[in-house]
């Protein structure tokens, strides 16, 4: 991503607010799985906790690309594409002969 331009020093924000929420998620998972989903008739805590730190990693990964959806989206920013001879030559002939 870095070699591409996509990613650049500037996204160093957006790479902490992953790394930060991925790291929440997994700890609020750890204490899901020792602890009960429902206490005193209230869902714990935890839940919140796991389900906003996925939510937050969604949108920031989103920004860089993380997901396959999200790269096609990302597809061609900050790349600038050489010229193929062959392209070249097929897209001409198809206006010559199109």
């Amino acid at each position: 991503m870095v070699q591409s331009g996509i990613l650049s020093d500037l996204d160093l924000d957006i790479l902490e607010h992953c790394c930060v929420s991925l790291s929440l998620a997994q700890m609020a998972a750890t204490k899901l799985k020792s602890d009960m989903l429902v206490v005193d008739g209230k869902k714990s805590q935890y839940l919140s906790v796991y389900s906003e730190a996925l939510s937050v990693f969604d949108r920031y990964g989103g920004k860089l690309g993380l997901s396959p959806s999200d790269r096609v989206k990302l597809r061609g920013v900050g790349i600038e594409k050489e010229s193929d001879p062959l392209e070249e030559f097929l897209k001409n002939g198809e206006q010559k002969f199109g």
